[in-house]
């Protein structure tokens, strides 16, 4: 607030209220979404959309009661490890080509930002074994359909979680998830629990509690490779790295009282030098 007075003023705020009018749903129309999140439990697509211009075989929402092919599973959801639970399955047939694919995109826009995370699990079994059948990817429509995650592959060895950081940068976004059979081979490929939100509560709500075994993908404009590691416990890290702070300021402690003792020491030497 400017004032362009010489004499003395004062100013004063109270009782401020900032409210949101009450209108209908039926008036209000968001083109884009904040944040994104399903876990297909409740059996509906959480109104994704498939790709009819490129699709050749649909995703739907299906149990693992109710997959067309028990062998090639999922036999539980991602969400809970329930045989009710539902997630998006890949409903395709056989014979198949290899140009067949599947592509679903969440239903509007993303407000992209600086701190916002992708989480998703995805499954793949093939009834063709050591030869990589299938590409699933994730990519958006920035820049031509930015490729922000794929893999190659016949069998993920059950349920697996990707969890990227996107770009730093302001923009809307649409999302895809997509699948490309490259062999003639029956696939079974599925999604779940798909979040779209600022990067702390994804990670808040997904810290391991026991060790696990994570597939970390690398990725470059050439090759994708694979690589398995043991991944210790956040609270385990966290620990560490308490103990390691808790060590370095009693070291310091110590430091600048030895010090302090030499510094005396050395001053009560210059004393007697300078008496005698």
């Amino acid at each position: 607030m400017e004032t362009y007075a010489t004499g003395v003023n004062s100013f004063a705020l109270d009782n401020i209220d900032i409210t949101s009018c009450d209108y209908s749903l039926s008036y209000i129309s968001y083109d884009s979404l904040l944040s994104f999140s399903c876990d297909f439990d409740n059996l509906t697509m959480c109104n994704m959309f498939n790709d009819q211009g490129s699709s050749t075989y649909n995703f739907t929402v299906l149990t693992p009661e109710t997959i067309p092919n028990q062998e090639l599973g999922p036999a539980q959801d991602h969400t809970s490890n329930s045989t009710t639970g539902g997630f998006l399955y890949w409903n395709n047939d056989m014979p198949g080509n290899s140009s067949d694919r599947g592509r679903i995109y969440v239903p509007k826009s993303i407000e992209q930002n600086s701190d916002m995370c992708i989480q998703f699990a995805y499954y793949v079994k093939s009834n063709m074994t050591n030869n990589n059948t299938v590409v699933i990817r994730l990519s958006n429509d920035a820049n031509s359909n930015t490729i922000l995650w794929y893999q190659t592959l016949f069998d993920s060895q059950g349920w697996q979680t990707v969890h990227l950081s996107l770009n730093k940068i302001a923009q809307v976004v649409q999302f895809y998830f997509e699948v490309y059979r490259i062999e003639s081979a029956l696939i079974a490929v599925a999604f779940d629990d798909i979040k779209i939100d600022q990067c702390n509560p994804i990670i808040s709500t997904t810290i391991p509690t026991t060790p696990t075994t994570t597939k970390t993908t690398v990725t470059d404009s050439t090759s994708t490779s694979t690589m398995t590691s043991n991944i210790p416990t956040e609270s385990t890290s966290l620990n560490n790295t308490s103990f390691f702070l808790y060590s370095s300021s009693y070291n310091l402690i110590i430091y600048s009282f030895v010090f302090l003792i030499v510094q005396y020491l050395f001053s009560i030497n210059n004393m007697f030098i300078i008496e005698k």
